[in-house]
């Protein structure tokens, strides 16, 4: 086995709190329980403090450990047994993707199957007879950006070293808008929440070109909108990012990429990404969804940040 395939290789070191009352929190409590593990000879505060961030990387290390593990029965138990596309999302897809986000600061997932696309972002093909019944259904969850909810400032502005979108610049890009969203959906955390990966799911295989389809009208939707944005050189068009796309099944993962063609949209792939069905393919999996999550924090953040400068906010 590869280095680069070991479970353990590349994990984060520890969650970061997030504010200083957090971290004296977690200092407390790990600090006091590592402590109790130790001769009362060798409780010296400096000395423990030198551990702190290795017992944190462990504690964090067997908590992924226990979820994954939770996951993969999950997933065993329930190919033996039917169930609902809903419970597969909760206690499979939706587990796997929010411990995709949890070190990625700034990205979230968002449960988005109450979203309906708004009718003047609906690709022309979608009212087609083949198409007119999933024009009107949402996709599964969404990549998001999670806007700070602090004052915006210019000098917030350059010193966002944690890119991070201050929710009052969204909100100020979003009134230069004719239809007052971020994304083609009113759906309130689309609104103000970027989105830039796109994740279809589904409980068997007979429904997976279904899903294809319905991630094919989301992104086609999706392009519709941002080419709307406004820019500071109107005969200039907008530069669409390359977009990845996923679908889950029981089966596997699989990833797509979608390209804005001008004048049409194409999708490339698919890329067979590992599964949920045991321990070493639903690490191989977090991975995958990891880099996903790092370009949702980098070079999405980046795309979403010029069309934000572009319309002058």
């Amino acid at each position: 086995m590869d280095d680069d395939d070991i479970p353990y290789a590349k994990r984060p070191p520890y969650p970061v709190p997030d504010t200083k009352s957090q971290l004296d929190c977690a200092k407390f409590l790990t600090g006091t329980i590592f402590k109790s593990l130790l001769p009362s000879s060798q409780r010296d505060k400096s000395k423990t403090d030198d551990f702190l961030p290795d017992f944190l990387h462990l504690q964090s290390l067997l908590s992924e450990l226990d979820t994954l593990r939770e996951i993969v029965d999950t997933t065993n138990e329930y190919n033996e047994l039917t169930r609902a596309e809903a419970s597969w999302n909760e206690q499979v897809h939706g587990r796997m993707l929010e411990l995709a986000v949890l070190h990625a600061p700034g990205v979230g997932v968002e449960n988005i199957t109450g979203a309906h696309i708004a009718e003047e972002f609906l690709p022309p093909l979608s009212v087609h007879h083949k198409f007119s019944s999933l024009s009107s259904k949402p996709i599964d969850y969404a990549m998001v950006l999670q806007p700070l909810t602090m004052p915006y400032t210019e000098s917030g502005k350059e010193n966002n070293n944690n890119k991070r979108l201050p929710l009052s610049r969204v909100v100020k890009f979003l009134d230069t808008l004719a239809y007052p969203s971020f994304n083609q959906s009113s759906y309130a955390p689309l609104r103000y929440m970027p989105s830039g990966v796109f994740i279809g799911t589904g409980s068997n295989n007979q429904n997976s070109s279904e899903a294809i389809a319905q991630l094919g009208i989301w992104l086609s939707s999706w392009y519709s909108r941002v080419s709307e944005f406004p820019r500071s050189d109107e005969s200039e068009r907008l530069t669409s990012p390359v977009l990845p796309i996923l679908q889950a099944t029981p089966a596997s993962w699989s990833l797509r990429f979608a390209f804005d063609m001008d004048s049409y949209y194409e999708i490339c792939g698919s890329i067979n990404i590992a599964s949920t069905n045991t321990l070493i393919d639903a690490y191989r999996l977090l991975g995958v969804l990891r880099i996903l999550a790092d370009w949702m924090g980098t070079d999405f953040y980046d795309w979403v940040d010029r069309c934000l400068n572009e319309a002058g906010v």
